[in-house]
């Protein structure tokens, strides 16, 4: 099986190679299997303790630490395979970024594309047979190929992402159709727990990847969310990405619904009974979220009335309310097609309430944890709605972290939107259509 992971620079015919296993001998050993055999320049472990201390939490900056440990990051670091270059790839990228240095990216590209390389190799080894989560070649490939995905959309890029995601969700969705194994054959606690362990860290972070990057593709999810996000779920995405499991269920309905609906009139027979019905399950699952989650202010009122510490901290509470208010404007805009009954009023009134929302969260959440929201929300915003979107996107591209991630590209996003909507008022323009038009496939996470 051949898995399409590209590099984001072109390594010179000059440099020398790493030093990267065969696939045969990967498969007789577990991983490398080389840990650093000497200790590291010092500028390689500065850069290893700035992706520890400054990237890792601006990648999740809602992982509860109180909840979940790390020290299968530092355990899958220390054995300096494809992971540890790709993460090396990303500290470069933040910290360059941080200095404000436009051109001098050549270490962060070395590092990526040993990363890839690197990567191929494991791929070409595991056996697709033994796909399980304790498999620790899987791991580090489903870990390296989640830092690629990141190092992309760091550095701004709108398509060079989608190759990994398509990998590595196809390596888990076998992964996931696997048979089970009997009793005899489970693993030891001690092999099991620390692979098991960075793989329940990352299969959650590549589920959020997948879903949101629907609006992006314009396609269902590739990995089976509703599986993976049922009554048997052994992960809450709160606790890492800030959005409860709950509503990006819907987020993936809402995809499903919108590839349904197209599907349908491309056919020329849309059922809108059916339609309606599949809608409104997805606006009672938002809305139920919506009414279960307390707004900032309410939760600040009621810890002081109260010692018992809450199930969700409130900037994971801010991310819910925010995610599922646009989506529930998302949802009202696809519907504007289909139901009389849902005009461009309900719209309007679903980016009003994503904007109070997010002023509600304003000082404890960062418009950078937001780019989904922003951009899906904004799209749809009236011209008297849209200044609130610019001024929240320039407060942020103006820090000195200004040039890291995708917020210039949703705001490009934005402005071609509005832009499309005043020229061409007849046609219905969200931030999928919008991004078809400029030919750009931002993940936007």
């Amino acid at each position: 099986m051949e898995f399409p992971l590209t590099s984001s620079g072109n390594a010179t015919s000059g440099t020398t190679p790493s030093p990267i296993l065969t696939p045969r001998s990967l498969q007789s050993r577990v991983l490398s299997g080389q840990s650093f055999a000497e200790p590291l320049h010092y500028d390689e472990a500065s850069l290893l303790m700035h992706y520890l201390d400054h990237v890792f939490p601006y990648q999740y900056p809602f992982f509860d630490k109180a909840r979940l440990s790390r020290g299968w990051l530092l355990w899958l670091l220390s054995k300096n395979g494809p992971l540890y270059r790709a993460s090396m790839g990303l500290a470069a990228l933040h910290q360059r970024s941080l200095l404000g240095e436009t051109n001098n990216h050549h270490l962060e590209l070395e590092f990526h594309t040993k990363a890839v390389r690197q990567l191929q190799d494991f791929v070409s080894s595991i056996d697709i047979n033994e796909l399980r989560p304790e498999n620790e070649t899987l791991v580090e490939i489903i870990t390296c190929g989640i830092a690629l995905i990141s190092f992309e959309v760091l550095r701004g890029s709108a398509t060079n992402w989608q190759p990994h995601l398509t990998a590595m969700s196809s390596m888990a969705v076998m992964m996931h159709n696997q048979p089970p194994q009997s009793v005899d054959q489970l693993p030891t606690p001690l092999f099991e727990g620390k692979a098991t362990a960075a793989m329940a860290f990352h299969l959650p972070v590549l589920l959020w990847m997948d879903l949101l990057a629907c609006v992006a593709t314009r396609e269902a999810p590739k990995l089976p969310y509703n599986d993976w996000l049922g009554p048997n779920c052994t992960f809450q995405l709160v606790h890492i990405m800030g959005c409860h499991n709950s509503v990006m269920k819907s987020i993936g309905d809402l995809a499903v619904l919108s590839q349904w609906k197209s599907d349908c009139l491309e056919r020329g027979g849309l059922d809108p009974e059916a339609f309606q019905t599949k809608r409104q399950r997805i606006e009672d699952e938002l809305e139920n979220v919506m009414d279960a989650t307390p707004m900032a202010a309410m939760e600040s009122q009621r810890l002081s009335f109260s010692h018992k510490k809450p199930e969700q901290r409130p900037e994971q509470d801010c991310v819910t309310r925010i995610f599922a208010a646009a989506a529930l404007a998302q949802l009202a805009a696809l519907s504007t097609q289909v139901l009389k009954s849902i005009s461009t009023t309900i719209v309007r009134r679903g980016v009003s309430r994503v904007i109070l929302e997010i002023k509600v969260a304003s000082k404890i959440v960062s418009p950078r944890q937001l780019s989904w929201p922003i951009c899906v929300a904004g799209c749809l915003a009236d011209r008297d709605q849209q200044p609130f979107f610019e001024g929240l996107l320039g407060s942020v591209l103006s820090e000195e972290t200004g040039m890291i991630g995708n917020c210039g590209t949703v705001r490009d996003i934005l402005r071609a939107c509005w832009s499309n909507k005043d020229e061409q008022p007849d046609q219905q323009w969200d931030c999928s259509s919008t991004m078809k038009q400029l030919g750009v496939y931002a993940l936007l996470i």
